[in-house]
């Protein structure tokens, strides 16, 4: 299905996938190098090399402090048994540290020292929860993680500072909150029982988090509907996959709306929304004998399932769009005209953007049939619609209509 992703928008509200994580600040990295600088040094640890360590390990003190240990003398660890244990690392000791140690070295400590202790510290339960927690590719609230808890004796509130001390869990900040990510050298990938379990309450923590009084955030929408795509919950992405194709098509980004629908379709490849999706992106990228396949698919579902009259209505006037570019102008007009009487019932009035629309649509059908006088007809309706329903001029579609006329 391919990894969880993050639509970043450009200018807008900081998404949870762009936050820093770390505890400890790059100045106080740099601090505790030039502490130990007569040490390091010695060991062939430069100041690059200790930032790009501090970074792999989460900037975490506690981390740092073994592996500035391991990397001097090592008096403080039983570094011949860590050798054994690590047969690749034997060439550090005595020779130069290398950035292909460093995942190493942090994730033997993550799994062996920190897991060990805290389970002491925090409770047995660690492992299964870090498991599920993992669902989360960025960092999140802690409320967030609340679902990864069910059936446990602890609480993500209590549970993660404690965790974060120990580096198997990552900590940021977000409009000033901290935000937390189980630590990716703890936990390569998300591996947890009843995966779509995870995803669909991850999915859930997304969509609401998506949601403000100014819109929807699409940096967050996406994450939701990955997630509801990985949790197998069809009308949950098919919500969310609507929300981003807007988005995307409305600013012309058309091979990126197209790569999305493809990813909704291969999950539910039988899906309405996926055949639409998948199909009207398609036309949009030049493909159009495929998109037309797929909405004359869409259409077919939709009309014999059960499918809301609004989203027959939508398919049916994208299968128009489609028809027409074909050269079928018979069937464009079908199709049309049945999306339009659909509209007018689902709404009971003209005065709605998507009559006006699917008006306008026929009208260019009808056009391109010889019709001129239908033509213009369905353009005078769709204009006087508009300006009811904008009530100026000054708008998109009531310049388009006046255009056309």
């Amino acid at each position: 299905m391919g990894p969880l992703s993050t639509l970043v928008v450009p200018g807008g509200p900081t998404p949870f996938a762009t936050v820093a994580l770390g505890g400890l600040a790059s100045a106080s990295v740099r601090k505790l190098y030039v502490r130990n600088r007569a040490a390091l040094g010695p060991a062939g640890v430069s100041p690059r090399l200790w930032t790009t360590l501090a970074e792999r390990l989460g900037r975490n003190a506690r981390v740092l402090d073994w592996a500035r240990a391991l990397v001097t003398d090592g008096r403080h660890l039983d570094l011949e048994d860590l050798l054994r244990k690590l047969p690749s690392l034997a060439e550090v000791k005595g020779n130069r540290l290398t950035v292909a140690h460093l995942d190493q070295l942090a994730a033997h400590y993550l799994t062996t020292v920190a897991y060990a202790a805290a389970k002491e510290e925090v409770g047995p339960d660690v492992p299964t929860f870090l498991a599920r927690a993992r669902v989360f590719e960025v960092a999140v609230p802690a409320q967030a993680m609340e679902p990864m808890a069910e059936g446990m004796s602890l609480t993500p509130e209590e549970a993660l500072p404690r965790l974060a001390n120990l580096g198997l869990v990552e900590v940021g900040e977000h409009r000033g909150s901290p935000v937390w990510r189980v630590n990716p050298l703890v936990l390569a990938q998300f591996e947890a029982p009843d995966p779509a379990r995870w995803h669909r309450a991850a999915a859930l923590w997304f969509r609401q988090a998506a949601q403000t009084s100014r819109g929807w955030k699409r940096a967050e929408t996406q994450q939701a509907w990955a997630h509801a795509l990985h949790g197998q919950d069809e009308p949950l992405a098919d919500e969310l996959g609507l929300r981003l194709r807007g988005w995307l098509h409305g600013r012309g980004l058309y091979h990126d709306n197209h790569g999305l629908a493809k990813r909704h379709h291969r999950t539910f490849p039988r899906g309405v929304v996926a055949l639409w999706w998948a199909g009207d992106t398609a036309r949009h990228v030049g493909n159009v004998e495929h998109g037309r396949a797929l909405l004359e698919q869409a259409a077919e579902h939709a009309v014999a399932g059960t499918e809301p009259h609004d989203k027959t209505a939508a398919v049916l006037h994208a299968l128009g769009g489609a028809r027409r570019e074909a050269g079928e102008l018979e069937g464009a007009q079908q199709a049309l005209e049945q999306s339009l009487a659909m509209d007018r019932r689902l709404y009971g009035t003209d005065d709605h953007p998507g009559v006006s629309a699917t008006l306008h649509a026929l009208a260019g059908v009808l056009q391109a049939q010889g019709d001129l006088s239908g033509a213009r007809d369905h353009l005078v309706q769709s204009l006087a619609m508009d300006r009811r329903l904008y009530g100026t001029d000054d708008h998109p579609g009531v310049s388009a209509t006046l255009h056309a006329l």
